[in-house]
């Protein structure tokens, strides 16, 4: 990538065309993770070229990858307005409202897309990272870990994604028979409860809820987010 950047920069200086030259360094930079310097690449390449489309997708992919989600979004809208049948607008658009938190909008706008697109693998990637955001695990922690909260944890991790919702419960009661069995006769303790929420910390997951232990909540659940949500 560095030689490529530096043919690409030395193209530039000899008079090659500009969009051309700025669009191959974004590019070079986004597949670098230099997310930052290809935004600045992808803005230079539409002041050449406002009309390609592709250029406008890339600058509002940059700004999602660096954070500026309200102005990706705005810059979608902006231009879905002049290009609303574009499968390519519509799909960085339902990012845009993703990132920005407006599932169902992104699923209006994904569908739109699948219209125009119906065998675009990339609107069936998008749906699916919408899916995640509208799942919520429901984690009862058993005493001993009975339940293999842990392992679950684990695999949720690694296999699904770490900004599903989780709610880690701590209320079971061993009712009708489970007093029979020793390990589920008694109710988790709040150590057995701490070691999974740790867990959940440690393992990045920053969506859902967890209940206060000690603090009386009632038989109807009552949570509280936990970090960053707090």
């Amino acid at each position: 990538y560095d030689l490529a950047a530096a043919e690409a920069n030395r193209a530039l200086a000899r008079g090659a065309d500009a969009g051309e030259g700025h669009a191959l360094l974004g590019e070079i930079f986004t597949r670098r993770g230099l997310h930052g310097e290809a935004l600045e690449r992808f803005r230079e390449a539409r002041r050449s070229k406002p009309e390609r489309v592709a250029l406008g997708v890339s600058e509002i992919r940059a700004l999602l990858a660096t954070g500026k989600t309200a102005e990706a979004l705005e810059t979608a809208k902006e231009m879905a307005k002049h290009a609303a049948d574009d499968p390519d607008v519509l799909l960085v658009l339902a990012e845009a409202l993703l990132a920005s938190k407006d599932p169902a909008s992104a699923i209006e706008v994904l569908e739109r897309a699948r219209q125009r697109a119906p065998q675009r693998a990339d609107i069936l990637k998008v749906e699916g990272a919408i899916a995640k955001t509208g799942l919520l695990i429901r984690l009862l922690v058993l005493p001993e870990d009975s339940s293999g909260t842990l392992d679950t944890l684990e695999f949720i991790a690694g296999e699904v994604s770490r900004d599903v919702y989780l709610s880690v419960m701590s209320q079971y009661y061993p009712a009708y028979k489970a007093r029979s069995f020793s390990k589920i006769s008694r109710r988790v303790t709040e150590e057995e409860y701490e070691r999974v929420v740790r867990r959940v910390k440690e393992l990045g997951f920053t969506n859902g809820w967890v209940q206060p232990f000690s603090g009386g909540f009632d038989e109807v659940f009552q949570g509280e987010n936990f970090s960053p949500n707090i």
